[in-house]
């Protein structure tokens, strides 16, 4: 009897002490000093490391399964800004591949994270189809802000000011478009309500509304999903000519 109790112990033990740590083995060309960071959903930082001759690594316990953002520093280069790249972390090895000559692009990661290759399509695909019309809305508004636009007739800086509004629908345009290739891609995908969820889906409710009705049952049921439905099913009602559209749970 003694010696099934010590098996129990052991299993439980093992269980307990299972795999849990995080590795990442990362890459910056073109960054020859710099800082990796990862912060949580809090903004919290929990993992980084220096980057030295374009390299960087991290061995540790992972806290817990989810998402986070990674922010990347050029220590001789403090214009190379950029948005934080959002990551799936989970137990396991990931290989990360910085691009120091462009920080506005999304890393490489190579993992056997399922939810983690779906993250970096998607926001490859963004990268692909959002980069030209981000780089007008940021000449724009830079332009807007410049002492040239200040000396301009009212009525012409009213036109470019304009222009940037119209370019910013384009933008909504875009992510809409974005996100339905991604679902057209990964219909049973159980991550797609998280990438809707942070885009302006109120802009356009008649057309999330009806992608949001081409997700899994799976990715309809998560927290963002659950809260979507809700919101959509109160948006539609206030289109034109809406109906009551069916409520999932």
């Amino acid at each position: 009897m003694k010696y099934w109790y010590i098996a129990l112990v052991v299993l439980i033990f093992a269980g307990c002490t299972g795999p849990t740590r995080l590795e990442i083995d990362g890459t910056a060309p073109g960054i020859k000093s710099g800082v990796f960071n990862i912060v949580d959903i809090k903004n919290k930082p929990v993992y980084g490391d220096n980057i030295t001759d374009g390299k960087f690594s991290i061995n540790e316990l992972l806290e817990y399964p989810g998402y986070h953002m990674i922010k990347v520093t050029n220590m001789f280069d403090s214009k190379a800004t950029h948005m934080p790249y959002e990551i799936y972390l989970e137990p396991g090895k990931y290989a990360i591949e910085i691009n120091g000559a462009d920080l506005s692009k999304y890393p490489k990661i190579t993992t056997d994270s399922k939810t983690q290759q779906e993250v970096s399509t998607y926001y490859t695909l963004a990268d692909e189809l959002m980069a030209d019309i981000q780089k007008q809305i940021k000449e724009k508004t830079e332009f807007l802000k410049s002492s040239e636009a200040n000396s301009l007739p009212g009525n012409e800086y009213v036109a470019k000011v304009d222009e940037l509004k119209a370019a910013r629908i384009k933008e909504k345009e875009i992510e809409a478009t974005l996100i339905e290739k991604f679902v057209e891609k990964y219909p049973q995908s159980e991550i797609a309500a998280h990438f809707i969820y942070s885009l302006d889906y109120k802009s356009d409710p008649v057309r999330y509304y009806n992608l949001f009705n081409k997700l899994s049952d799976a990715a309809k049921n998560t927290d963002e999903g659950k809260v979507l439905n809700e919101r959509l099913a109160r948006l539609i009602k206030l289109v034109p000519g809406g109906e009551g559209p069916a409520i999932y749970g």
